[in-house]
């Protein structure tokens, strides 16, 4: 049996892979950092662990405590900024800030509901995750930055608490092909389905929709199509739609790999989408005897991505329906 295969991915471009990452501060001059915070609120800073930590306040009000460094920044057409982290602490927003040299101008990247993680941690923020929050500029593109902030906002959880970040860094990332490659889509009969995407890429999720008998399959990642790492592993599909959340995932190769892999297996249909706002869907449905992949992509400004993935991911934008432009379509023995 074949499989009859839709597919449009959940593409947020190009990954970091092969670029040349740039160390901004190592933290080793504290110096070169101040805490700050809003009226009512407690903040300072010392060295911690080869970082910087900002111990907080808000057992006296809701308000913000920040680092804030002057740091002047060209930022190129395409970027990824990391760090590391770790805290203690309830949930609280976490902010990411670049401001440019009037002061009046700010981007940001907002993760509301932040717990701090016990461990160090990295957090990348690549450039679509940075939207402009507030300033008088028409020019709402991040072109350059004079100063970076590390906020805690004051969020559901308040308290005290503490962050300490470490190995500030920028990472210069290829701009998207104004055209992005077909992808290419082999398997079935049995054998798994394995999509190829052109090039390492982004995307958030899948949506996979099975027709037939209820299925244990694996997700499957990889950048060169012989090492593999599994993702997701789904037991006991009711052989409906199985919303898989895969956020922030990067590969350049996606394989469901089917627990049955006899030739009368139950075949599928996969897509998924990229939309104004990341869902990540991927649907699979039996179908019959040659397999073929259609879809159509959407371009969506980078303003438009929400800052929480978690959110994205679950959200889609009704008006980013008539967003598409671009179709395309193949087929796939």
């Amino acid at each position: 049996m074949r499989a009859t295969l839709l597919l449009s991915t959940l593409l947020l471009g190009p990954s970091a892979a092969a670029q040349s990452e740039r160390r901004l501060d190592d933290f080793s001059s504290a110096s070169r950092w101040r805490a700050e915070a809003s009226d009512g609120v407690a903040a300072s800073a010392r060295p911690f662990e080869g970082g910087l930590r900002l111990d907080y306040d808000f057992s006296r009000g809701s308000g913000y405590a920040f680092l804030r460094r002057e740091l002047p920044l060209e930022l190129p057409e395409n970027f990824e900024l990391s760090f590391r982290i770790r805290g203690e602490g309830a949930a609280n927003a976490l902010e990411l800030k670049l401001v440019d040299a009037s002061g009046e101008n700010v981007w940001w990247h907002r993760r509301p509901d932040y717990v701090p993680p016990g461990e160090w941690t990295t957090i990348r923020v690549r450039r679509r995750q940075i939207e402009f929050a507030w300033g008088p500029t028409q020019y709402r593109t991040l072109r350059r930055a004079a100063a970076i902030e590390f906020v805690v906002a004051a969020g559901s959880g308040g308290g005290r608490g503490w962050i300490a970040v470490d190995d500030l860094a920028i990472t210069p990332l290829p701009v998207p092909p104004a055209v992005p490659p077909e992808p290419r889509l082999s398997g079935g009969d049995g054998t798994p389905l394995v999509l190829d995407l052109g090039y390492r890429r982004e995307f958030g999720g899948l949506k996979l929709g099975w027709a037939g008998a209820a299925r244990d399959y694996s997700v499957q990642l990889s950048d060169d199509r012989r090492a593999w790492r599994t993702v997701r592993e789904v037991r006991g599909s009711d052989g409906g739609t199985d919303w898989l959340r895969l956020e922030e995932s990067e590969a350049r190769f996606v394989r469901i790999v089917p627990a049955d892999r006899s030739p009368s297996a139950p075949a599928a249909t996969l897509s998924s989408r990229r939309s104004r706002r990341p869902s990540g869907a991927a649907s699979i449905r039996a179908a019959s005897s040659a397999s073929r992949i259609t879809g159509r992509w959407r371009r969506r400004p980078m303003a438009a991505i929400a800052a929480s993935s978690t959110k994205a991911v679950r959200s889609r934008s009704a008006a980013a329906a008539s967003a598409w432009n671009r179709s395309w379509s193949t087929t796939a023995a």
